[in-house]
């Protein structure tokens, strides 16, 4: 195992449940031979990803772990030690500044906008604490200067991370192409070609060829996250041409790959 991090949850109420006494609140640290390690609390049982199926304190779809959880985690990656050589990128916009956001996203992990309570806000799969963002200005407390960016800082959609294949429209008039979609959240530099098509029955397709030399096929129907996991249509071989493309259709109509050996 490379780098881990050890996530110990911990539910204090339940009977005979252990007691930390060294340390009232959740936080993150080091073991004395490097491993990072974070200590999160949770207020109550049978957890969902979602983190919104439980009733506290008359408060129905109320969190019990995911605020508490995705918190500790984003700072001990910035901070692993947890001695404060790196700002906590949370506290900015958690109850320590007094300034309460969470971001939500869909299942496919789209980001959906922001909320200061998860349990009045519907449709989302799941939500992290909010971080915020690099470009803000901090004060001695670790909180945000401006009163203008007590949202704006927390609630921001992600940057682009390489190697996501984005989808763009264009209506081909000069300056039109649309904001992307990331249509595919993996790594798509891996693969040594990547081009569009269309197959033998018309469908329009996204193919692609791994490290292993074969030839994938993607469907994409214009949601984010949505591209269709691949259908092997070339089983190997296909890293010996040095050029390969999709070139439209033969004088008869036929959708066709082309491609040139080395």
């Amino acid at each position: 195992m490379i780098n881990p991090c050890i996530v110990v949850l911990h539910n204090r109420s339940l009977q005979g449940s252990p007691q930390f006494s060294n340390e009232r609140n959740p936080f993150h640290s080091m073991t004395g031979n490097g491993i990072p390690y974070c200590y999160c609390l949770v207020f109550g049982e049978g957890l969902s990803v979602a983190d919104n199926n439980h009733t506290i304190n008359g408060i129905q779809h109320e969190k019990v772990y995911a605020h508490i959880l995705s918190h500790e985690i984003t700072e001990m990656l910035v901070d692993p030690k947890g001695d404060l050589s790196n700002p906590e990128e949370c506290d900015p916009c958690a109850g320590n500044c007094n300034n309460i956001w969470f971001d939500l996203f869909d299942q496919n992990g789209v980001f959906l906008g922001g909320t200061a309570e998860t349990a009045t806000a519907t449709g989302f799969a799941f939500f992290i604490n909010a971080i915020v963002s690099p470009s803000a200005a901090l004060d001695g407390n670790g909180c945000l200067v401006q009163a203008s960016q007590l949202q704006t800082a927390c609630v921001y959609a992600p940057p682009f991370v390489s190697g996501e294949l984005l989808s763009y429209g264009d209506t081909g008039t000069t300056g039109n192409v649309s904001d992307p979609v990331i249509v595919g959240f993996s790594d798509w530099l891996e693969f040594k070609s990547l081009f569009a098509g269309q197959d033998g029955s018309g469908a329009s397709r996204i193919y692609a060829v791994n490290a292993d030399g074969q030839l994938l096929s993607y469907g994409d129907d214009g949601a984010p996250g949505n591209v269709s996991d691949p259908v092997i249509v070339g089983f190997g071989g296909w890293l010996d041409f040095r050029f390969l493309f999709f070139a439209g259709r033969n004088i008869p109509g036929q959708n066709r790959i082309y491609a040139v050996p080395a």
